[in-house]
């Protein structure tokens, strides 16, 4: 079979593919792919840090909170017979602790339903500022009795 030559267009030169490597566009569009599959990855990164963080501070909160209630417990537990004065005497109604240790802005509120009953229903708020300076809060209410 004979082949029939064509004569180039004017001007231009017949391109030979090269396999010396790609191209310029290969290489962009390569460069791109990539770009976006890195974006997406630190777009989940930031999301995820962003959950633990706000995660690690209700734990913080809970801890608060629990060792407060943990405290009243021991006084009632070393006061049996002035329960629940002895409580009241170190954290009255409307108790407020300032600045908790690993709460940005952390504050802690301590409020009874009715201070003078059996049991006591203790309500503890705790309330701290979130990384987006928004404030979060949390609230533990338990009854402690004189037994």
């Amino acid at each position: 079979m004979r082949t029939r030559f064509r004569a180039p267009i004017r001007g231009c030169r017949p391109r030979k593919p090269s396999k010396d490597g790609f191209s310029l566009l290969e290489l962009m569009i390569a460069a791109a792919l990539f770009l976006i599959v890195i974006g997406g990855a630190a777009q989940v990164l930031v999301s995820y840090y962003a959950a633990m963080q706000s995660q690690n501070f209700r734990v913080a909160a809970v801890g608060q909170a629990r060792g407060l209630l943990h405290a009243m417990r021991s006084v009632r537990t070393e006061n049996p017979n002035r329960f629940p004065d002895a409580i009241l005497e170190r954290w009255p109604n409307n108790f407020t602790r300032e600045n908790l240790p690993e709460l940005p802005g952390g504050r802690l509120l301590v409020t009874y339903d009715d201070a003078n009953a059996n049991p006591l229903e203790v309500t503890v708020d705790v309330s701290w500022n979130t990384p987006g300076n928004q404030r979060a809060a949390m609230r533990l209410t338990t009854l402690l009795t004189d037994r």
